[in-house]
């Protein structure tokens, strides 16, 4: 979706990685939401 996390974040940099983070727009939103709606139906 094109924001790039990292897979681990120390507690003491959650605060940083979230300021620092773009927001999502609402059409990567939308797709997350289509994503994860579609992982859960396999479940």
């Amino acid at each position: 979706m094109g924001i790039n996390l990292p897979s681990k974040v120390k507690l003491d940099d959650i605060s940083n990685l979230l300021r620092d983070t773009p927001q999502m727009t609402q059409s990567q939103i939308d797709e997350f939401y289509k994503q994860a709606a579609a992982l859960k139906a396999t479940k």
